[in-house]
């Protein structure tokens, strides 16, 4: 707790306060007022003495002079006591408004790292973003050639599996027609040994198959020729 300032302008003087009541007739005269008082300072000479109304030993001066230090003490107490609680008032209105500012700048310290966190990650979702497209143009592109070979791949095996077939035709026509013109050559050969040792394979029904067989090939052959 800081020190109480004793204020300039609060201060006592006791001999100010005597010469006020020796100047205050009212003051003076109570002494003079009072019966009792006035019979026992007749009695008494030393008394009346001690106790003239213009004596600062006198009961209602001292009084009086009691009243008045009560009354500037009483002023002076309040005044001290309005000026350390003015004092400790504007001290803690300066530490409030410290810690206010204090607060406030942490509040803005975190907003501004809450911000640039916010940037970062952004920027972090935009990179992620960027280079999910280039993995998915390069796959793309990817699939494009493979595709590209697929159908090349596929064409080239389509072609030779026409050629394929188109040889294997051929070659089956060709065995065919060699075993066609075969059988033919050995079908004359037997008709004409037939002839020479004249057998009429006719009369039985295998030959007569053979024969009509032999006859049909006989009568296309000589039609084609």
């Amino acid at each position: 707790m800081a020190t109480m300032e004793r204020p300039a302008a609060v201060t006592t003087d006791r001999a100010a306060m005597g010469n006020t009541v020796g100047a205050n007739p009212s003051m003076v005269n109570s002494v003079g007022a009072n019966p009792s008082m006035a019979s026992s300072v007749d009695t008494n000479p030393s008394m009346a003495k001690s106790f003239g109304s213009n004596s600062p030993t006198s009961p209602s001066v001292r009084n009086l002079k009691a009243e008045a230090f009560g009354d500037a003490h009483r002023q002076r107490v309040e005044a001290e006591v309005n000026a350390y609680l003015l004092s400790e008032t504007r001290k803690a209105e300066a530490r409030a408004a410290t810690a206010e500012s204090r607060i406030e700048q942490k509040r803005m310290k975190d907003e501004a790292r809450a911000i640039e966190h916010k940037k970062r990650e952004e920027a972090k979702a935009e990179q992620a973003v960027r280079a999910a497209e280039v993995k998915a143009d390069k796959i793309i592109a990817n699939a494009k050639e493979e595709a590209v070979r697929m159908k090349a791949y596929a064409a080239e095996e389509c072609e030779k599996g026409i050629a394929d077939a188109h040889t294997q035709a051929e070659r089956a026509k060709a065995e065919q027609e060699e075993l066609k013109i075969r059988e033919i050559a050995e079908l004359k050969d037997r008709a004409e040994q037939m002839r020479i040792t004249g057998e009429l394979p006719f009369y039985e029904k295998e030959k007569k198959g053979m024969g009509t067989k032999m006859k049909h090939v006989l009568t296309c052959h000589h039609g084609g020729t």
